[in-house]
């Protein structure tokens, strides 16, 4: 469907991703493209800190603000923008002095729910009765 993808997400780097939201017109993946680029943005605090250790983190290496823009323009245009874009985009164009006066950003909308109800696998004793049972003897090794 989409020929710039032919490579999992998870295996692309930053300049990557980025090159793609900047060749793409298909704002359903500049809507996905736009969370996975938002995660790579720091915290304010920590966007300070490298800025005053002479970091260039990433997203700053590789020129992500403006393929930010278009993700809330083309991507959500029409409709309302997610509050961890706006926040990304704002980081971003903030000087060190709005930076230090901004809260840390707790990143919450990105906590996978699903790692909560996960199953695990655990050891099942079987029941005494069907060890003692002559009847259920068979079961047992049908069961393990």
């Amino acid at each position: 469907m989409f020929p710039l993808l032919t490579t999992p997400l998870h295996y692309l780097g930053t300049k990557e991703i980025v090159s793609i939201v900047k060749k793409t017109s298909s704002d359903h993946l500049l809507r996905s493209l736009s969370f996975v680029l938002c995660v790579l943005v720091p915290s304010p605090d920590d966007l300070l800190r490298y800025h005053n250790e002479e970091y260039v983190c990433e997203v700053e290496r590789y020129n992500a603000l403006p393929a930010l823009k278009k993700c809330r323009l083309s991507g959500f245009g029409g409709g309302e923008i997610p509050e961890y874009l706006e926040r990304s985009i704002r980081y971003l164009t903030l000087s060190d002095e709005g930076l230090a006066r901004e809260k840390p950003w707790v990143k919450s909308e990105y906590v996978v729910d699903l790692y909560y109800m996960q199953e695990f696998s655990t050891e099942i004793k079987p029941d005494s009765s069907v060890l003692t049972n002559s009847d259920l003897k068979g079961l047992i090794f049908t069961l393990f």
